[in-house]
């Protein structure tokens, strides 16, 4: 349905040739024909002369997100770059800026307010939507007809990420379409359960609520009764989960917050998570297990995360936790016995993935006060193509030998940092998600190819996976601030004393409450108004 568009880069030879045209046969005179060829060949070097002028100089700066700003060697990266573009066919006349940003929102408002020059720009942490509506960005369908190399590499469905209303706003950042979540426990434990891993991982992939919601109280129950410690559950237990699963029943759409909102690929249209009756019954079971003792009693204020995971096995323990990771299953299982030192049993929550219709990525922009837009768009192509991947990789990487170490099998070992990308801790950071094709980047120790491949092959470009029918849709909120406002606020007063089961015996009371008061604050409208939206995009 959606493959990878592989771009082939091809020579053209073109041959002239020279028609002798009229009635009179002859060759010319000798006089005439030096004076034809002399013609010719000064037409020629003209020609010559004409084609080689170089162009003017311009400089395009870039502005992007690293949440540090300038550091030490930002200055040296950009030298760097700006030497291999003075060897880059095209590219001679170009000079990149760099403008990294601390606190790139705020940094971005001001710059477009002041008239400082912004020409390429990442979208992550603004809404590229309404810079679209307020002009800030220029369309970028007419570039990109001029310059090819910028999308030929991506999916034409991936492309129409950064379409509104059909016109193209961005380039999305490519990278994987749909987060992988795991559960993780340690082995020694799980084999104190009673279930077999076929048990439980097919209760997952089922979604089989009361199957988990048993396992959950096994487990726990046998968890203590093995350690002799007060093992509690931290949330999201292995039942309370719905709340981020995005399968063809509970897809997220995302217009404040996934949280909130979710396209319902069964019914066709978008709905209130919280109205949702798998997601109230998994309140008032965690409720249930709050009164019971086995769930983490103070998780609003100590702010656990599955950092603990290395730490599982101290006097204050969880039982198991959702963690974050990619590949297979057993891809999943070594990169989590090598994080936390023990042997890990890990269940994949999702056998199949949907593609939404909004890149968490983001994507690159080009500022409509630019006054170079094709020489932006340029610059773009250099995120975008791998036939630029050692621009790329120098803007992702830094300098070699100070930065990063080649392997000599075209991966790097990166020295400021183990992981996917550095911060302010390290001399110079970029992230290559925020801004280019992913897939180009040089692989680095947090990396195998094996991953990569299961990432292109089974989530992106899987014919078994589901696209949201809502692909280049943007909602319109303005008729509904004000309710969308109220049902902010209503989520901050109640959703995660919902979910950490704190209301306990009185949770259908709280539960009763918060939906009254969502109507009250004109959800009904809200979700009028979304869907009318949606039916009038899907031609319904």
């Amino acid at each position: 349905m959606h493959k990878k568009i592989l771009a082939l880069l091809c020579a053209t030879t073109m041959t002239l040739s020279l028609v002798a045209c009229g009635n009179d046969t002859t060759a010319p005179k000798e006089s005439e024909s030096t004076s034809t060829a002399s013609q010719e060949e000064k037409t020629s070097v003209e020609a010559s002369e004409e084609k080689e002028e170089p162009k003017d100089p311009v400089e395009i700066t870039y502005w992007y997100k690293n949440n540090v700003g300038v550091q030490e060697y930002t200055d040296e990266v950009e030298a760097k770059i700006n030497e291999i573009l003075a060897q880059t066919e095209g590219y001679e006349h170009i000079t990149l800026k760099l403008h990294p940003c601390k606190d790139y929102a705020t940094d971005i408002a001001l710059a477009q307010s002041s008239g400082e020059q912004i020409d390429v720009l990442s979208t992550v942490n603004l809404s590229w939507t309404a810079e679209a509506v307020n002009g800030s960005i220029l369309p970028l369908d007419d570039l990109i007809a001029g310059n090819p190399e910028i999308t030929e590499e991506l999916p034409e469905w991936f492309t129409t990420l950064g379409t509104m209303d059909g016109v193209t706003y961005i380039i999305p950042n490519y990278q994987q379409m749909a987060n992988q979540y795991f559960w993780v426990t340690p082995t020694e434990w799980f084999e104190q359960s009673g279930y077999t891993y076929e048990e439980v991982q097919n209760a997952l992939l089922d979604r089989d609520f009361d199957k988990l919601a048993q396992f959950t109280e096994d487990y726990v129950l046998a968890v203590r009764e093995y350690t002799g410690k007060d093992t509690k559950w931290l949330y999201p237990s292995m039942f309370s989960y719905p709340y981020n699963w995005t399968d063809s029943s509970n897809s997220c759409y995302d217009v404040t917050s996934a949280e909130r909102f979710y396209y319902n690929l069964e019914t066709g249209k978008i709905e209130c998570t919280y109205l949702n009756e798998d997601i109230q019954n998994a309140w008032r079971k965690e409720a249930e297990w709050y009164v019971e003792g086995l769930n983490y009693p103070n998780q609003i204020v100590d702010k656990i995360t599955t950092n603990v995971l290395g730490d599982i096995f101290n006097d204050e323990s969880y039982v198991i936790f959702r963690a974050q990771g990619m590949g297979s299953v057993e891809m999943a299982e070594e990169q989590f016995e090598n994080s936390y030192g023990y042997d890990c049993t890990v269940f994949a929550m999702e056998d199949s993935f949907y593609i939404p219709e909004k890149n968490a990525a983001g994507g690159v922009a080009i500022s409509a006060t630019t006054e170079y837009p094709e020489d932006a768009a340029k610059v773009i192509a250099l995120l975008f193509n791998s036939k630029y991947e050692e621009i790329y990789n120098t803007l992702a990487y830094g300098i070699e030998g100070i930065h990063y170490e080649a392997n000599g099998d075209g991966t790097i070992k990166t020295l400021e940092f183990s992981g996917t990308q550095g911060g302010a801790d390290t001399t110079y950071c970029y992230w290559k998600w925020i801004g280019g094709n992913t897939f180009n980047a040089w692989l680095n120790q947090s990396m195998t190819q094996e991953q990569e491949d299961f990432i292109i092959n089974e989530i992106n470009e899987n014919d078994n996976n589901t696209l949201s029918p809502l692909m280049g849709m943007t909602l319109d909120t303005s008729n509904v601030e004000n309710e969308l406002a109220q049902i902010k606020t209503l989520h901050t007063e109640y959703i995660n004393s919902l979910r950490y089961g704190i209301y306990g015996e009185e949770v259908d009371k709280y539960i009763d409450e918060f939906v009254d008061k969502l109507e009250a604050a004109g959800l009904q409208k809200v979700l009028d108004d979304f869907n009318a939206q949606v039916d009038e995009f899907l031609g319904r």
